[in-house]
């Protein structure tokens, strides 16, 4: 069986080399990629030397993958001008697991000290290479891996193999594993030391540490912690690690190294996406304003339908864990017929307390309205919201597992500088449910109501439009809601489900099939819900993954595409 491709045609064309490669389909592309003789010579010593360095790395190879009893024979001879290399594999049997023992041991088996703790059924069932698994090197040192980091992740942060081995039996191709697993002692956090810090104070970063003194060690603590320093943009880089002095100490130092932010920076960006069109942003951020901890942050966005300009002046977090901020908004909509102008202060409270986020918000709003072939309306409203929000979503850039909601409660009264009294409730709800490593279920959930008379002197921030990329996808964005001739304003009532499968090829690709349905009316009586279905790709980029789907709305037979950054929650 002769070849000549990629590395090896180009070698062989320049040193008169034809290789000559007979090895069964399983294990052929193993073989072919150790046999490149780049910049080889003609020379017989030269590709006698490269021969066995390649015959060497070959069997070193197929070993790795499990072929022990691999034979490979080669030879080079002289075919008038041309050397021929010739390289013969008989691959044999690929040896596979036979038989496992796992054994855990430390005080993983004493009774756990928080619901969350690793147990040893949690720790056994991470081992990912079972009997009847071909026996790789590769598979061998990850499924180790996963046992020491699902041990490790919560109070066992000193867990380590204390003893693995692996015997092959050559005669019968059987692979018998045997591994223990220490857990340690646990392990709790220790004083937090802080590098890097030159304008501001130490304090600003002791406020938001989740990572207690005293707390069980917990390597979501220190993640959500690294995040929040992040959050409040003072920082370029953030490092934040905590790790026990050796296996014998229970205690585990909480260590945080930053550098900080430039005191101003202009970020210019431009984009798209199938909800609003085209955009174009300038962002403008300035630490430490007045020689203190203040931030101001600007943003302008010009968006095909969305034009807009905000303004926020945010305090550093309390040692209470409070956050207090101000801010104003300027906006400009022209989306299904309804052009909306509003201009928004507000003044809002913040606080983190582990994986839950709460926010208390005092804003008054003005809204000049105009619906297509209506007079205009303006729309005054005096409003206090709250919103409270939990995120369990893992890994955190790209979610496959896990769960978030978020609740949000507020209303107006005409009493207090508003046009139109009412209460407004709206719930979100994702689910990710992993069935394969590779392949997840995303469940989402929406619904809203606001209690009042009629729509009529409410802005339309606080009533319900839906359909687009991230909702009811088939429909144009906001295009669901309640009708008036060409034109659709917001209604009282909302109500969106949705099931997507999402399957990933590779570490870059991945495809997902869907179906939405979900509507928003004025009269829950009226409710129909609009139903969307299809088909998209995904693409994992640094910021996220990014979704390209083509969805048909049975509603009104069509086919749309959308285009979107599809962050989960």
């Amino acid at each position: 069986m002769c070849f000549a491709s990629g590395a090896l045609a180009d070698a062989a064309a320049k040193a008169s080399v034809r290789l000559d490669l007979e090895a069964p389909p399983a294990v052929r592309a193993l073989v072919e990629a150790r046999l490149s003789l780049k910049d080889a010579t003609p020379g017989e010593f030269e590709l006698r030397r490269r021969l066995a360095q390649a015959l060497e790395e070959s069997r070193d190879t197929l070993e790795s993958e499990g072929f022990y009893a691999a034979r490979i024979d080669a030879s080079l001879n002289r075919d008038g001008d041309i050397w021929v290399a010739r390289f013969h594999v008989i691959a044999g049997e690929q040896t596979r697991v036979c038989a496992v023992n796992l054994v855990i041991a430390g005080s993983i088996l004493d009774p756990p000290l928080d619901a969350a703790a690793p147990t040893p059924e949690s720790v056994k069932a991470a081992w990912s290479l079972p009997q009847g698994a071909p026996f790789r090197h590769a598979d061998w040192e990850n499924a180790k891996s996963a046992l020491v980091k699902t041990a490790s992740t919560r109070i066992f942060a000193n867990a380590l193999i204390s003893e693995s081995r692996a015997e092959v039996d050559l005669a019968s191709n059987c692979a018998r594993l045997s591994v223990t697993l220490n857990s340690g002692a646990p392990v709790r956090f220790g004083k937090l030391e802080v590098n890097g810090l030159k304008r501001y104070d130490a304090r600003i970063i002791e406020n938001v540490n989740v990572a207690d003194e005293g707390n069980l060690y917990d390597i979501d603590a220190l993640t959500r912690f690294q995040w929040l320093i992040q959050q409040s943009g003072l920082f370029s880089s953030v490092n934040v690690t905590s790790q026990a002095d050796s296996p014998l100490h229970t205690v585990a130092h909480v260590r945080v190294r930053v550098e900080e932010n430039r005191l101003k920076t202009l970020n210019l960006g431009a984009g798209y996406s199938t909800n609003t069109g085209y955009r174009g942003q300038v962002d403008y951020v300035q630490n430490n304003v007045f020689g203190t901890s203040l931030q101001l942050s600007t943003s302008l966005k010009l968006e095909t339908k969305a034009q807009s300009a905000r303004g926020d002046l945010v305090w550093p977090r309390r040692s209470d864990g409070w956050q207090w901020g101000v801010g104003s908004r300027l906006e400009r909509k022209d989306v299904q017929d309804v052009i909306t102008r509003t201009y928004s202060n507000f003044g809002q409270v913040t606080k983190t307390t582990g994986v839950i986020d709460r926010q208390w918000t005092l804003g008054y709003l003005t809204e000049d309205q105009e619906v297509k072939g209506q007079d205009a309306v303006v729309n005054r409203t005096l409003s206090l919201n709250h919103t409270w929000t939990l995120r369990r979503l893992t890994p955190a850039l790209f979610p496959q597992d896990g769960h978030a909601i978020t609740f949000q409660l507020g209303g107006a009264s005409r009493a207090l500088l508003s046009e139109q009294d009412f209460v407004r409730a709206y719930a979100k709800a994702v689910v990710l449910q992993p069935l394969t490593p590779e392949m997840f279920l995303t469940l989402r959930g929406e619904a809203g109501v606001v209690a009042a008379r009629s729509r009529d002197g409410i802005p339309l921030d606080f009533l319900f439009r839906t359909g687009g990329s991230s909702s009811v996808r088939g429909y144009g964005y906001e295009s669901l809601g309640v009708k008036q001739d060409t034109a659709v304003v917001g209604g009282r009532y909302l109500a969106v489900g949705s099931i997507e499968l999402t399957r990933w090829f590779n570490n870059t690709w991945g495809g997902a099939v869907f179906v939405d349905a979900g509507n928003a009316t004025d009269n829950w009586q009226d409710f129909k819900a609009a139903v969307g279905y299809g088909a998209g790709a995904r693409l994992r980029t640094p910021v996220g993954p990014l979704s390209l789907d083509l969805a048909f709305a049975d509603e009104t037979r069509t086919l749309r595409l959308h285009f979107n950054l599809s962050i989960p929650f």
